[in-house]
């Protein structure tokens, strides 16, 4: 494994943490949410994935089809994107490093080490449910008549609200695509060749 994809991840936690980007970012509502959030969980995915062969070897054994690190990893974020934490995570700083720790340990690493093994229907599923929570969650930001973050103004939330509607429905669209469509060759062959790293996995399990 190359050199610059084991350090990919601590460099990028290494950035969220310990730079001004973490301040810029937890000011306002969307950065919080939409930006900060998903790219710690993206630190911990990219440091499980380079993690030595024979600890993500173990890791598929205890988890042949990675639903309990999905189930896992699903539970820390929502937990995180709850108004209520989210206002807990900036105001008080000891919840601002739990929700680093356990993003980074609880939600990005599982989800690094168990989404290989994930189904491809598993992950259809999960792509259909995450467009419906865009769609929920935006209509929730942008019609509520007060706050939801106490730390936070009501014209950020309303723009987030609108936000995660515009993401919803990219996401709808690209699932419309591919219905309609079908998947182009090169993500055919992707899927193929996932689906052969699987069908050897089990034979090695």
């Amino acid at each position: 494994m190359r050199p610059s994809t084991v350090w990919a991840g601590p460099a990028l936690l290494a950035v969220l943490v310990l730079t001004p980007l973490r301040p810029w970012l937890e000011a306002s509502l969307i950065g919080h949410m939409l930006v900060q959030i998903p790219l710690l969980v993206l630190a911990g995915a990219l440091m499980a994935r380079s993690l030595p062969e024979a600890w993500r070897i173990r890791a598929a054994r205890l988890d042949a089809y990675g639903v309990l690190g999905l189930l896992l990893a699903l539970f820390v974020v929502v937990y995180w994107l709850l108004p209520r934490n989210l206002d807990a995570a900036v105001l008080e700083a000891g919840a601002g490093w739990l929700k680093i720790v356990t993003l980074v340990l609880l939600a990005g690493m599982p989800l690094g080490l168990t989404a290989p093994l994930l189904p491809l229907l598993v992950r259809g599923v999960l792509w259909v449910k995450g467009t419906a929570m865009f769609f929920v969650m935006g209509w929730l930001y942008r019609e509520a008549p007060d706050r939801l973050c106490n730390a936070y103004l009501l014209g950020e939330q309303l723009m987030l609200g609108n936000i995660m509607l515009g993401l919803g429905a990219i996401s709808l669209a690209a699932i419309l695509a591919l219905l309609f469509f079908g998947p182009p060759n090169r993500h055919r062959q992707v899927v193929a060749g996932e689906t052969l790293d699987q069908s050897q996995l089990s034979r090695a399990l």
